[in-house]
Formats: structure tokens, sequence, C-alpha cells
């Protein structure tokens, strides 16, 4: 639905067209009303309405004033004249000024019916091509905050000053809007919406991946427009992210701009979601290398904590590692230090957990997948949240192996063999480390592990063999016997027949 401002200084008149016409049934909406030209004026700027019905005759600004300043500041706005005075020269006046129609008083409802539908075709002419002269303005912006080459830079900044001369000398400021509760395309349609009353004195622009890049002309902006923005996003319960590069600039510096906006918006990661930050105040590490640099840093206990972690132990560490995020946080720690920090304590975890054959089975992931994660996070408490959680969980699953002494009596059998492979190992001397019959310790640890105990200790043995192979100062028998064969044939045909290739012949191939 189309929108429309009123204007009439007489007070009978005006209360005439707010109450008495069906404006609706035109598919109109009043969004205001004045009795003056100069106080039409500063309501018309802040609504920006499709059409203005305003008098020709008023005190302080007439009607034509009103036309001529609307023209100047929003050329896609259409103004229609009401007057009681059937005169050509008024109506000269009138067209010259602009107006796309002219009604008489009293109204006649048909005559207002069409002119207003008229009035509509042009409005909607009008947003068409206001709309495809914004999207070749913001084509050209998005070429300058992504071209590496001059060239095209230069070539963007002309093309987009040849469709909007103004530009020229018009100075703005710059920010970047991002929204993880948001998709993409909804960032774009939620800010369009938020800043459409500014017109043409804003720019949204795609700078990356659920990322705009917002220039507000200084003329237009008096940072209300930012506080807008990220009100209309609340209002969702959506948390819309701001950064603010304050140097105002031409569009030409749009890459200069982003990058001292997105430096601000960096202090998201630790002061939270859903705010303004401003590149004057924006409160980042005073000395990032200190406090990316363990080595460098203050001595916190941070790096005290073990590389890699026993699942056993996690209950005891759990305090500790909520104790490390809390002093990078006051440390304000930068982000890549920080996910570093996180991922490096997972990726011990990880090696540890490899040990426990149905941990996949758990839908918790892996290394990769909390890798991932973690970049997804967008403040320190949610990295610190989702760790964690994520270390409760692993503590919950280890609880649970614990208490299955079957498991664990499987688990430590592997965690023998594993050590002790080149020994000469029996079955009895294993049951007997365990206190179970062989028969027993047979059968459960298939059943746990799903092989045999012969075929585990000769995976171990076989993939240890591979590792040794590569010193060529070692002999075919010496590589049996550290695995533990003293049978050197015997450990050749086990080795044919798991690789497809002798020992000599797999050195010879892939060494």
């Amino acid at each position: 639905m189309n929108t429309i401002f009123l204007v009439e200084d007489e007070v009978v008149e005006l209360e005439l067209l707010q109450e008495h016409i069906a404006w609706e049934d035109m598919g109109l909406t009043v969004v205001g009303a004045a009795r003056n030209g100069k106080r039409a004026w500063a309501q018309i700027q802040e609504l920006q309405p499709d059409i203005v019905l305003t008098d020709v005759r008023m005190p302080i600004m007439d009607g034509l004033r009103l036309a001529a300043l609307v023209q100047e500041s929003f050329d896609w706005m259409k103004v229609v004249f009401l007057s009681g005075h059937d005169e050509f020269a008024y109506v000269k006046s009138a067209l010259e000024s602009g107006a796309v129609g002219y009604l008489l008083k009293p109204i006649d409802p048909g005559e207002l019916a069409n002119v207003m539908a008229r009035v509509k075709d042009e409005v909607k002419k009008a947003r068409l091509l206001r709309r495809s002269k914004q999207a070749l303005i913001e084509r050209q912006v998005e070429t300058l905050l992504t071209a590496d080459d001059p060239e095209r830079r230069r070539s963007a900044w002309a093309e987009l000053t040849g469709v909007e001369p103004a530009y020229r000398d018009r100075l703005f400021e710059g920010g970047v809007l991002t929204c993880a509760d948001a998709a993409s395309d909804s960032i774009d349609r939620l800010a369009r919406e938020a800043l459409e009353p500014i017109g043409d004195d804003v720019v949204v622009a795609t700078s990356g991946e659920g990322e705009r890049f917002i220039a507000i002309s200084v003329s237009a902006s008096n940072g209300s427009a930012w506080e807008r923005l990220t009100a209309a996003f609340a209002e969702r319960a959506l948390r819309a992210t701001v950064g603010v590069c304050d140097r105002a600039s031409l569009l030409s510096d749009a890459p200069g701009m982003l990058a001292e906006a997105r430096l601000a918006a960096e202090c998201r990661f630790h002061d939270g979601l859903g705010r303004i930050y401003r590149s004057g105040d924006a409160s980042l590490p005073q000395d990032a290398e200190q406090a990316g640099n363990p080595e460098e840093a203050e001595d916190d206990g941070i790096d005290d904590l073990p590389s890699k972690m026993n699942p056993r132990e996690l209950p005891d560490l759990l305090a500790a590692i909520e104790a490390a995020f809390d002093r990078m946080a006051e440390r304000r720690a930068p982000r890549a230090f920080v996910s570093e920090r996180a991922a490096a304590w997972l990726r011990g975890l990880s090696a540890e957990l490899e040990k426990y054959e149905d941990w996949p089975e758990r839908g918790l992931g892996g290394f990769e997948a909390w890798r991932r994660t973690i970049e997804t996070r967008q403040t320190i408490g949610e990295v610190k949240s989702y760790v964690v959680s994520l270390l409760r969980d692993v503590c919950e699953y280890v609880a649970d192996k614990a208490q299955d002494r079957h498991a664990q009596i499987v688990t430590e059998v592997a965690a023998y063999l594993d050590a002790h492979y080149a020994e000469p190992l029996t079955i009895e001397s294993l049951a007997g480390k365990v206190y179970l019959s062989p028969n027993y310790l047979r059968s459960l640890f298939k059943e746990k592990r799903g092989v045999t105990i012969h075929d585990y200790l000769t995976s171990v043995r076989l993939q240890r063999s591979l590792e040794l192979l590569r010193d060529r100062s070692l002999k075919i028998k010496d590589v049996a016997g550290c695995v533990g064969y003293d049978n050197t044939s015997y450990f050749c045909s086990l080795f044919y027949k798991t690789q497809g290739v002798t020992p000599n012949e797999y050195r010879k191939k892939f060494l």
C-alpha cells in the first residue's frame, strides 16, 4: 500500500481530508499531516511518503516552495497540488514545480480517485527506476570492496559517480552489519526495511558471507540510523551487531571504512552481540601480540593445562579450563588466539578418545567438527560454553565406560598389546593379568572389539612393521624380530596376506 502526506492550512478542510475520504479504498495510507509547508517539510524528511497532497497557498511556506524542496531531495516522491483557485498561472507554476496532479476545491471524489490512480502508477515507475539505480550503485560499491585490481576499483568509482554524480563529493559514514541469528537474505531484507526512510542517502552492499557494508550520508546520519537498524532486528528477537567507522569519507574509500568498521565490530567477541561499536571508542586489545603469544604473556596458568587430556582426568580439569577462559576474557585475548587454544585442548582430547571404539556412536562428532563449530561461535562466552559443554558430555561418556567393567578390561588388554607387541605374548599370560579365564577373555575381546585378540595383535605388529621398513639399515629379519616374530618366513607370509606384496617389494615400491 502506498503512503500519502496531507498539507492544508485550513483546519476544517484538513480534518475533512483526514477523516472523510476513503483513502484505503484507493490503496493509500495517510502517514501524517501539517498546516503549513515548513512543518510539513520537517515531517516529510522523516516519513518519506510516496505522495504529498498539498495546498498551494499557505502561510510561512507555500506549496510551491514545499514541492521544490521535495523534488530537490526526493526526486522519486510525487506531489499533487490542491487549490481553490482555478487559474492558469497556478496550474502552470504547480506543474513547473514537479507536480504530477492538480485538484480543485471542493474535491470531487471521482476526480480524486482518477488522479490518485495515475499518481500511483507514477510512484510504481519511480520505485522501479530507483531500485535499478540503487542496484547499479551497490554493484559498483561491492566491486570497490572486493576488487584487488586498482584499475577495476577506479573503473567502478567512475561508473558509480556516472550513475549518481552527487556521490563525487558526498561524505559517508561506513559500517558493517552482521547477525548470527538470521540467514543472509533476511539480514539484507531487514536492513533495507529499517533504513528505507533515509532514501538515497544510504547504500547497502554485500561485503562477505552474512555481512553487509552500509554507508550512510553524513548529511542524513545523526547516529540514530544505526540505532534504528539494531532496533529493527531486536524487534524480531535477532541480535544484529554493527561496527561503525567514525571517519567520514567518500565511497571511493569504502575498503578503508570497511576495515575500520570490522575492527570495531570485533569487540562483539568480548562485549556481546546486538550492539553498536564505533572505531573511535572500540575496546580492542591494547597489545594484541602479547595477548596472542603465550610465551610473552603473563604466566596465568593457561599453558599449564595438558596438551593431551586424559578423559579420566576431565572432571578435575573442567574448573581449570573454565578459569583459563575467564583469564583470556579478562585479557581480551584476540578471537584467533582463543580459538587456537580451545582447538588445541580438543585435539588432545580427540586423540585420547580414539581408544574407545564406540565413541563415534555417541553422535558428538570428532575434532574437525568441533573445530568448525568453534569457528562459528561469535563471542568468547559462546566458545567457552560450547567447549565446557562438550567436555561435560565426554565426562559422562567416560563415566559410563568406567561402569562397564568388561569394556574397561578389554581396553586395558588392548593398551597392553599396543605397548608390548614385540614380546612373546600368550592368551594365558594376558588372561592372568586381568584375572579372567583364557576362553572368557577371548570371547569378551571379540564381543567388544569385533576382532580376535590374535588378529588385533597381528594388526598392531604389521602396522609397526610398516614404520620400521622405512629404516633401510634394518634387514627384514630385524624388522620381524622388532615386532615379535622370530620366524621371518611366517612374518613375510602374514605381510603378503595383508599388503599384497612382500616386505622387500613394499620397501622398493612405496619407500
